[in-house]
C-alpha cells in the first residue's frame, strides 16, 4: 500500500528481497523521486538499510524531501522558507532520524582519478559504495548518470553487470530511469519502452 505519513509503503517492503532488482520509468516531472522517497522511508521504518544514490536531485535536497514526506508537510512551503524556527528544528530532527537508516551516495563519476572514465570504472565505484554501506537495498536515481557510454549495447552490458552485482552481493537494486517525452508523445501506447529510456530529449 502507498499512503502519506508514517505508513508509507510499509505493506510492500517485503517485495524488496536481497539480490532482486527492478527498474522504474517515468517522464520528467512524473514524481519518480517522490515515489522512491516513499519506498526508502518504508524500508527504513522496517529497519532495512538503504543506500540512495540521489544523482539527479542531490543528497541534501533528497533528505529534506524524505523528511517532508515523513512529516506529511508541504515541501514547497519549506523551500520557500515558510516554516518557522520550531518546525525547522522538527525537520532537522526527522532528517537525522532518517539518516540512521538511509545513507546517500554522492555522484563521484566526474572526479579525476587518473584512469580513463568508462562504464566499468563507474560501476566499480558503485559496487565499492554498496559494499562499504552494508545496505540491503540500493536505489539509483537516475541510474543512467553512472554511464559514460550510453550506446544501446554498452548500456545493456552495464545493466547486466548491475543485475549480476545485485545477485552476488545479495542487495536489492532499484534503478530509476527517465523516459523521453517525445517518445511518449509520438505513441498511442504510453507505457514505457526500452527505447524510451534514453533521457528527456
Amino acid at each position: 500500500r502507498g499512503r502519506g505519513g508514517d505508513g508509507d509503503c510499509e505493506g510492500g517492503v517485503g517485495a524488496f528481497g536481497r539480490g532482486g532488482r527492478g527498474a522504474w520509468v517515468g517522464e520528467n516531472g512524473a514524481g519518480k523521486s517522490t515515489l522512491t522517497g516513499h519506498i526508502a522511508l518504508g524500508l527504513a521504518r522496517s529497519k532495512r538499510r538503504v543506500l540512495l544514490a540521489a544523482w539527479e536531485v542531490g543528497a541534501g535536497l533528497t533528505l529534506e524531501l524524505l523528511a517532508c514526506l515523513s512529516l506529511v508537510w508541504n515541501r514547497t512551503e519549506m523551500m520557500e522558507g515558510k516554516i518557522n524556527r520550531e518546525n525547522q528544528i522538527v525537520l532537522e530532527e526527522r532528517m537525522h532520524q532518517i539518516s540512521k537508516r538511509v545513507r546517500f551516495m554522492k555522484n563521484p563519476f566526474r572526479r579525476q582519478r587518473g584512469e580513463k572514465p568508462s562504464n566499468d570504472r563507474n560501476l566499480d565505484l558503485v559496487q565499492g559504495e554498496i559494499a562499504d554501506s552494508g545496505c540491503d537495498v540500493f536505489i539509483a536515481d537516475l541510474w543512467k548518470r553512472c554511464l559514460v557510454d550510453a550506446r544501446p549495447e554498452a548500456e545493456e552490458q552495464a545493466l547486466f553487470r548491475q543485475q549480476s552485482m545485485a545477485e552476488e552481493m545479495h542487495v536489492h537494486n532499484i534503478l530509476v530511469h527517465q523516459q523521453r517525452s517525445k517518445d511518449i508523445e509520438q505513441r498511442d501506447d504510453k507505457r514505457p519502452t526500452r527505447e524510451g529510456m534514453k533521457g528527456s530529449s
